[in-house]
C-alpha cells in the first residue's frame, strides 16, 4: 500500500472513530436521562405513598359505619341525624351547589325556599258556619246565615330536613343564629291537650325576607362539587375553611348557630391513606420503570456494539499507522544512500 493510499485510509478510519465516539457519548447521555426519568417516577410513587385523603364517616340502615370519599356533594347532602357543615371561601362566602343557588335566587323568603325541598307545605281549609233562622244580618239567605272562613295551616312534612335547609338559607342570607322550625317545649300538647302545630310561629317564616343588596354565598362549579382531590387540597392549603351548625353558647334554646371549625377536629371526617391513588401510582411507576429498563437495554446493546466496532477500528488504525511509519522510514533510508 502506497503512502498516499495509507494516508487516505488512516483519515477514513479516524473519521469513523470520531463518529463512533460521538454516537457512544450520545447514547451514554441518553442513559443518564433515563436515570432522571426513573428518579422522578420513584419520587412520584413515594409521594403517593405519603398522601392521605379525607373520608366522611356515615352509617347505613344497620348502623354500620361506612366511609365515603369526602367531596362537597357528600358534605352538603342531607341525611337524618347528620352533622351539617359548610365550606367558606376567603371572602367569608359560603360555597353552595347550583341547585341551592337557583332555589335561593328564585324565592323571596324562607318559607318559599323550604317548599323547594319538599319539607314544608301550606294547607288551606274552608270552614262553613250556618247561623239559626231569624238572625238579623244583611247576608241572610232563606232565613239562614252562611259564612265561610278559609283557614291557613302550615305543615312541616320533615322537621329535620326543614331545619337543615333553614340553617342553609340563613347562612346564604348573611343572617346569624337560624331559628328552630319547632320551638322547644316541655311537651307536644298545650294545657287544653290540643296538639301543638306551631302554625302561628311558622307563618312568621314568610316575614323572613331575603337580603337583595348583598351576596353572602358563591356557587361552586359542578365539577368541583364531586372532586375529592380539589376538596383535599383546598382544605389542606387553607383555600376554604369549614363551619358547623350547633347550639351556640350565647344563643337561646330556640336558635342554632354557624361556627367555624377546623376540619381536623370534625369527628366524622377522617384522614386515611388513599389506596386508590397508591395503586394508580404503583401501576404508573411499574410501567415507567419497565419502559426505562427496556430503553436502557437497547442503549446498552448499541454501546456494546459501538465498543466492539471501536476496538476493531482502533486495531486497524494502529496497523495502518505502523505500515505508514515503516514506509516513511524506508523512504528516508533510500534518500540517505
Amino acid at each position: 500500500m502506497g503512502l498516499s493510499s495509507s494516508q487516505a485510509r488512516l483519515l477514513s478510519i479516524t473519521a469513523r472513530l470520531t463518529d463512533n465516539e460521538y454516537r457512544t457519548q450520545s447514547l451514554t447521555n441518553a442513559r443518564l436521562k433515563l436515570t432522571d426519568i426513573s428518579d422522578a417516577a420513584r419520587v412520584q410513587y413515594q409521594n403517593a405513598l405519603n398522601s392521605n385523603k379525607f373520608v366522611y364517616m356515615s352509617y347505613n340502615e344497620n348502623g354500620s359505619g361506612v366511609k365515603i370519599d369526602l367531596t362537597p356533594t357528600v358534605l352538603y347532602q342531607y341525611q337524618p341525624c347528620k352533622n351539617q357543615y359548610s365550606l367558606v371561601n376567603n371572602a367569608n362566602k359560603i360555597l353552595v351547589s347550583s341547585t341551592d343557588a337557583k332555589n335561593f335566587k328564585e324565592t323571596d323568603n324562607l318559607a318559599e325556599f323550604l317548599k323547594r325541598y319538599g319539607c314544608f307545605e301550606e294547607i288551606k281549609s274552608i270552614k262553613t258556619f250556618i247561623k239559626a233562622a231569624g238572625a238579623t244580618d244583611e247576608n241572610q239567605e232563606n232565613n239562614n246565615i252562611v259564612k265561610s272562613i278559609t283557614e291557613e295551616t302550615l305543615k312541616v312534612t320533615d322537621p329535620e330536613k326543614a331545619q337543615w335547609y333553614t340553617n342553609l338559607w340563613y347562612r346564604m342570607n348573611g343572617m346569624d343564629d337560624p331559628e328552630r322550625i319547632y320551638k322547644q317545649t316541655g311537651d307536644n300538647v298545650n294545657a287544653n291537650n290540643e296538639e301543638i302545630t306551631n302554625t302561628e310561629y311558622l307563618l312568621t317564616l314568610y316575614d323572613v325576607k331575603k337580603q337583595t343588596n348583598f351576596n353572602f354565598y358563591e356557587e361552586l362549579d359542578s365539577r368541583l362539587m364531586t372532586s375529592k382531590d380539589w376538596l383535599n387540597n383546598a382544605l389542606a392549603q387553607g383555600i376554604v375553611t369549614m363551619e358547623k351548625v350547633g347550639v351556640g353558647r350565647n344563643t337561646s334554646e330556640d336558635k342554632f348557630q354557624w361556627s367555624s371549625i377546623i376540619y381536623t377536629n370534625a369527628t366524622d371526617i377522617i384522614s386515611q391513606q388513599d389506596d386508590t391513588k397508591i395503586a394508580q401510582a404503583e401501576a404508573e411507576y411499574n410501567q415507567a420503570m419497565s419502559e426505562v429498563n427496556a430503553k436502557d437495554k437497547v442503549f446498552e446493546n448499541k454501546i456494546r456494539k459501538l465498543d466492539t466496532e471501536h476496538n476493531a477500528l482502533q486495531t486497524e488504525y494502529n496497523s495502518v499507522k505502523a505500515a505508514m511509519d515503516k514506509n516513511i522510514e524506508r523512504s528516508f533510508k533510500v534518500f540517505q544512500g
